[in-house]
């Protein structure tokens, strides 16, 4: 089955809810790796959410922390290494820390993600630096993936949204705002929602009263809202924990608002979930 391009899928409004794995599958191989990526396509899930930051002498790569203790067991800075020294690393298993085993896989460079997940799953793309975008938006270009994958940019204010909007023409890229809603800005952000007519939001939510606002003006504008439910630092009053406990008050409360992506480190749970609705 050919994979529809990002915006093809989230313009057809025949699903119900997108799985977002959130650092790739990594209960099946360290996080943010190619083994996990081709985990969560053997998976079936719909999104990897992959980090990207850049070695000192300028590659590319895929990894989440600033630091190096909790996958490889290093105190050293990730982007103080030159990539031929940062690739030979071995990572920790899962999501690493201090009962997780070393394994034999490694820190993958970016365009490797890319050809990896290449016509078979879509990637959120989360640049660790804001001032290594447009380089990861070259990678992307040069890996012809503009149409597969879309990249997070934080907005705190119209000139960020303004210079989003610029980027993602010149780069055919769905770049995706990040809006942190509360009560002061949650209207300005419903009104931007509904003028701008963006296809994908990704909201960070203080309470459930703004969540229902900003849903409200995303069906009116055809919007698509993504939200995360990670336990650690969850995007909504709703978690991963509530999920496994009693997943129609957590993960069906989001959808029942009209919320379609769902980023989690509970995806076949959640899966398995929607797979009975």
């Amino acid at each position: 089955m050919t994979l529809p391009t990002l915006r093809a899928f989230i313009a057809d409004k025949g699903w119900l809810c997108a799985i977002i794995a959130h650092r790739a599958a990594w209960r099946y191989a360290p996080e943010n790796t190619i083994a996990a990526v081709e985990a969560a396509i053997e998976q079936g899930y719909d999104f990897v959410e992959i980090d990207v930051q850049d070695s000192f002498d300028g590659e590319l790569f895929c990894f989440h922390d600033t630091r190096l203790t909790r996958m490889a067991g290093l105190p050293n800075y990730a982007s103080g290494y030159k990539w031929g020294d940062l690739k030979q690393l071995p990572l920790f298993s899962g999501a690493g820390g201090e009962t997780s085993t070393r394994t034999q896989h490694n820190i993958p460079k970016f365009e490797n993600i890319l050809q990896a997940a290449k016509g078979r799953i879509y990637i959120d793309i989360d640049v660790k630096f804001q001032l290594q975008l447009e380089r990861v938006i070259k990678a992307i270009i040069a890996a012809d993936m503009q149409g597969y994958v879309n990249v997070k940019m934080n907005i705190t204010c119209l000139s960020d949204l303004a210079e989003l909007e610029k980027l993602q023409v010149q780069s055919n890229i769905l770049i995706k705002p990040i809006f942190r809603i509360d009560s002061q800005n949650v209207s300005h952000c419903a009104a931007l929602i509904t003028a701008r007519k963006i296809p994908l939001v990704e909201a960070l939510f203080d309470d459930w009263q703004s969540l229902t606002i900003i849903c409200a003006a995303a069906k009116k504008a055809g919007t698509d809202i993504f939200v995360n439910t990670l336990d650690a630092t969850p995007s909504c009053p709703l978690t991963d924990a509530m999920g496994l406990i009693n997943p129609q008050a957590s993960w069906g409360e989001l959808i029942a608002q009209g919320i379609r992506h769902i980023q989690t480190d509970q995806p076949a749970e959640l899966k398995a979930y929607l797979s009975q609705l």
